[in-house]
């Protein structure tokens, strides 16, 4: 038996559904308990903030770690393979929809304001980010908002220049340990930042298959970017964001995504924070292949194969816990935690997605 077959007689509807896209099993999904305590989380926050539209704020507790945010919500609903073709789903999701249309039809010209920033950051890239592989890739914000975030960072990347902070600048009312790590307004002049998150590479990821040759090309010169030795030595949260105006501080709003330290031991807790979810991420780009992080971190994964050719990584890689980033803390795919395969189930299925996406 292979591995695939194992989960399929093993593995609850969700995880069985992801694998097969079965519509039969779609009744059994949406029975799951925790299918259903997320998509009840995200109907509420949709309501919350339904009446958010052009020229005012699409909602609140959109990114942060813990789950009420909506990044969390959304996250966890791709985990748990939620997409276009499950009814219970796809009407929740109109509402977002609808949100991002307003948003896409309501541009704005250059402003080096926060609220620019933030604009396009949160109530544009983080919402959409899941999306494509949901099944929306097809959906004109959606189209509009992956083209935007791949133009606007290959325009960066394919210099392939890693300076990107302004020591040299005076920002008043900065904090004196946080100018060398202030991010030059040249890279998001307009309120688009030129800099790729971990949620662009979700957007880059789900969008891959259903591009043309010259976007992959572009998207593949962005993964690039981030194999390159000097992108070890840019901040991990890129730091400090400051417009080019006098009226404002420095914030922290964008962060990279964090090729973790897979050096020492098996188990070493460091490299465990998202470690997983983003090895998925960069399964889906050719340019992962040949990257010396890459294969080392399948190597590492590999050190948890056991004698029947599963795997069972340690409780720290496949975590789900309360408040905490979908992608590094909610990674059970709807299977009962009670079941005494439940480690090697969930993990040998994330390693079988992994692979995958690797043949």
């Amino acid at each position: 038996m292979n591995n695939r077959e194992y989960l399929l007689e093993n593995a609850d509807a969700p995880i069985r559904y992801i694998l097969t896209k079965s519509p039969e099993l779609i009744p059994d999904v949406v029975k799951n308990s925790e299918v259903t305590e997320w998509l009840r989380r995200l109907k509420n926050w949709a309501e919350q903030y339904e009446w958010c539209g052009i020229g005012g704020k699409m909602g609140g507790d959109i990114h942060g770690s813990d789950d009420r945010r909506y990044v969390n919500i959304i996250g966890k609903c791709f985990i748990l393979g939620m997409n276009k073709s499950i009814a219970d789903f796809d009407s929740i999701m109109r509402i977002y929809l609808n949100a991002l249309d307003r948003q896409m039809k309501n541009p704005s010209g250059a402003d080096p304001s926060f609220w620019q920033i933030y604009k396009f950051r949160d109530y544009e890239t983080l919402m959409a980010a899941y999306y494509p592989f949901m099944g929306y890739h097809d959906e004109e914000p959606v189209r509009y908002i992956a083209g935007k975030r791949i133009n606007y960072v290959y325009e960066f990347t394919r210099q392939k220049r890693y300076d990107i902070y302004r020591s040299d600048a005076k920002y008043p009312g900065t904090k004196k340990e946080w100018l060398p790590y202030v991010v030059d307004p040249v890279l998001y002049r307009d309120g688009n930042i030129m800099l790729a998150s971990f949620e662009d590479y979700i957007l880059y990821a789900g969008i891959y298959e259903h591009a043309d040759d010259e976007t992959k090309q572009k998207i593949e010169t962005i993964v690039e970017w981030i194999y390159d030795e000097r992108y070890n030595e840019i901040s991990g949260g890129y730091c400090y964001y400051m417009p080019d105006d006098p009226r404002y501080k420095a914030k922290r709003i964008n962060n990279k995504l964090h090729l973790a330290d897979i050096s020492g031991e098996p188990g070493n807790k460091r490299s465990h924070f998202g470690f997983l979810f983003t090895c998925f991420i960069l399964s889906h780009f050719k340019a992962s292949r040949n990257a010396k992080w890459f294969n080392e971190a399948i190597q590492y994964l590999e050190q948890y194969k056991t004698e029947e050719g599963r795997y069972k990584f340690p409780p720290d890689l496949i975590l789900d816990k309360p408040d905490m980033h979908a992608w590094a803390g909610h990674l059970n795919a709807g299977e009962n935690k009670k079941k005494k395969q439940y480690r090697e189930i969930l993990s040998t299925y994330w390693m079988e997605r992994i692979l995958d996406n690797l043949k």
